[in-house]
Formats: C-alpha cells, structure tokens, sequence
C-alpha cells in the first residue's frame, strides 16, 4: 500500500508547478515578442489577461477554501476599487458621509484621550490670534460625543474664530465663534473682507476636494498652520480624498503661494502622528 503524500505537500507542488508554469509562459511571451511575432499592443494584451487569470483563480480557491473569512475582504476591496475609479467630485461626497458616520461611531478612550493630547499641542503651536479661520472645523462631534465634553479644543482662547466646513453642524465646537457651513474654495470673498491674520487647518487637507484651490483661497490670511499626516506613499482609502507624501505636501503649500518657516515632526516615535507646519504667504 503506497502512502498519499499530505495536502501540505499536495499544495507546495501544485505551488511550485503552478510558478513553473507562469515562468515558462512569460518567457515564451517575452520570447516571440522579441521575435517581433507579435505588434506590441497583442503583446501587452496578453500579458494583461494572463495576469487577470491568474488573479479570478486566487480569488476563486480563497472562496472555496475559507468563504466566511475571504468574502468581506473581497467586498471591501471591489468597494475600494469602485471608490478609486469615481471622479474626484463624487469620491470627495462618499468621504463626507463616511465622515459623519464616523464622527457619530463610539471610539476608545485611548484614541480620545490621544487626540485631546495632540490638539493641546497644537494649540500651543498656533499660539495667539486676533482673528482666525479654522477651515475644515468639523461638526462638532468626535466619537458620538461633542468636542466640549471631551475636552477637545486646538485653539488658545482669546481672539475671533470663524469655523467653514461644508457639514452641517451639529454642535459649535467650542473654540468657534461664528460657523460657516461652505466649501473653503467658495469663500475667496469672505476671507479677503474678513481681515483675518490666521488660518488652521486641523487633519483636514487630505479631505479636501480641491486642496490646492483652498490653500490659495486661504492667503489673504498671511499665516497659515497646519496639523497634517503624511505617509511614505500616496496610495488611497476610502476615507480620504487624498493622501500625501511630506513632499506632496511641501510642493502643493509651494505651489499655492506658501513658504514654510516652520516644520514640526508631532511624534518622532509615531509616523502616523503628522506633521505641525507654520507657512506664511
């Protein structure tokens, strides 16, 4: 009686003549294109539906291997990529009302008590103002709760503030005097009437539909400070219009007519923590 090998060795073979197979067949490709056999276009096709194939056959054994793990997978992907393949309008609405859902969803107290602490800090370094433009202020609301019962606030008290954010609001956020409920890149002639010696921008560029619009709207303001995260690639979610690289950030502020005069790692030990920018137009 001869033995059955076991399925751990049954799915290393079928592995290793699986990627033998691939390997021989892209060299074959790789072979007559240079043979000129194929115009170019036939060639790259190729290659694409061969990767496609390759792809729909993952897919299918992970359905049938481990359908209850594998299926929310696949559905939050098939959303990530439909997210990706809309129009930066209609991605930037998708982002709002996920913003608001989230803004309304419970959080631990340990991220609360982390964004409290980060929103002192970047209190401090915004320091005083007469008046201020908060633009992206927000709802009033972080975890289901408002930012006065937490005790969130990023501003020092003491002068004028004029939240814009194109929520509606739920609760005035306590350090906002008068709320505005536009687009940023709509308010070129209340900002240049407004005589404001300020403008914050707290985690929000990246939600922005038109961040570059809304940098250059924000110049008359002279001052500019930003709380940003950055990440080493600029690759997408679905709870971001964008995201930037340092030098993303750094080329757009350029670009919009801001210099930066101050650039402040938030936590040296946490990546995700951001950046504190001060740039004056």
């Amino acid at each position: 009686m001869t033995n059955k090998p076991s399925r751990e060795v049954v799915k290393n073979r079928r592995a290793f003549f699986s990627t033998q197979s691939y390997l021989v067949f892209l060299a074959g490709i790789y072979l007559t294109r240079f043979m000129s056999y194929f115009p170019e276009q036939v060639f790259v096709m190729i290659i694409h539906v061969f990767h496609y194939i390759l792809f729909l056959k993952r897919v299918l054994i992970s359905l049938v291997s481990n359908p209850k793990e594998f299926t929310p997978k696949l559905f939050t992907r098939i959303v990530y990529w439909y997210d990706l393949s809309l129009p930066i309008a209609a991605r930037w609405r998708r982002t709002q009302t996920r913003y608001i859902k989230w803004a309304e969803s419970p959080l631990n107290e340990q991220y609360l008590s982390y964004i409290i602490k980060r929103g002192g800090e970047f209190a401090a370094f915004v320091g005083t103002y007469k008046r201020l433009i908060d633009a992206g202020c927000g709802n009033g609301q972080i975890g289901g709760k408002t930012c006065a019962e937490i005790g969130y606030n990023p501003l020092l008290s003491g002068g004028y503030v004029l939240g814009i954010d194109p929520l509606p609001m739920k609760i005035k956020p306590p350090w906002v005097t008068d709320y505005h409920q536009a687009k940023i890149e709509d308010c070129g002639e209340l900002i240049v009437e407004g005589g404001f010696d300020k403008a914050i921008i707290v985690t929000s560029l990246d939600h922005f539909e038109f961040p570059g619009k809304a940098l250059r709207t924000l110049s008359p303001c002279r001052e500019l400070c930003l709380w940003e995260t950055t990440y080493k690639e600029s690759k997408l979610d679905l709870y971001h219009v964008h995201r930037f690289t340092f030098s993303q950030l750094e080329n757009l502020l350029c670009e919009a007519g801001w210099g930066i005069v101050e650039a402040k790692k938030v936590d040296e030990n946490d990546t995700s923590a951001g950046w504190f920018i001060r740039a004056k137009a």
